[in-house]
């Protein structure tokens, strides 16, 4: 809701600046907010997906965490691809594939040798000291991390 409130702004300057398809800008940037808050929810904090108007924060699909540097440099590296892809077509077009050859050959390849490359030099996720104690005291109580995420919404929903 916050992503669809912010990118008013940029449908009313590109329409005032009589800029041609003015309405593309505000869903572009519309659709900038959705994805990321789509990827918040990949990851362990999750989300607000209307905040302001409704307070709850949803949980993560815990599907990755925030310091891979496996997962940054994918999203990232993706992210510049398609970013690269867009430039071309609408530009020069000096990439003559069509979407799926461009990006079999300049994300899906690379990717595959970068991914072989982490398994063969072992690159491994750094716990955080922070995390790390943490997931200490919860295995010492044999409590597991939802466990300890459910008893804390047990606990605010007694509070409140």
């Amino acid at each position: 809701m916050l992503g669809l409130l912010l990118s008013l702004p940029v449908v009313l300057l590109t329409y005032l600046f009589h800029l041609k398809y003015w309405y593309l800008y505000g869903i572009i940037s519309f659709l900038g907010f959705a994805i990321h808050i789509t990827e918040d929810l990949t990851g362990h904090m999750g989300g607000s997906l209307l905040w302001p108007f409704i307070q709850k924060r949803y949980n993560g699909f815990c599907l990755a965490r925030a310091g891979d540097p496996r997962v940054n440099f994918s999203v990232i590296f993706l992210a510049v691809t398609v970013i690269l892809f867009n430039l071309d077509r609408f530009t020069v077009n000096v990439i003559h594939l069509k979407w799926y050859g461009y990006y079999s050959i300049f994300f899906l390849v690379p990717f595959i040798i970068y991914l072989f490359f982490a398994a063969h030099f072992d690159i491994k996720l750094q716990q955080k000291e922070g995390v790390a104690s943490a997931e200490d005291v919860l295995k010492k109580y044999n409590i597991s991390g939802q466990n300890a995420v459910d008893e804390i919404k047990e606990e605010e929903d007694t509070v409140e």
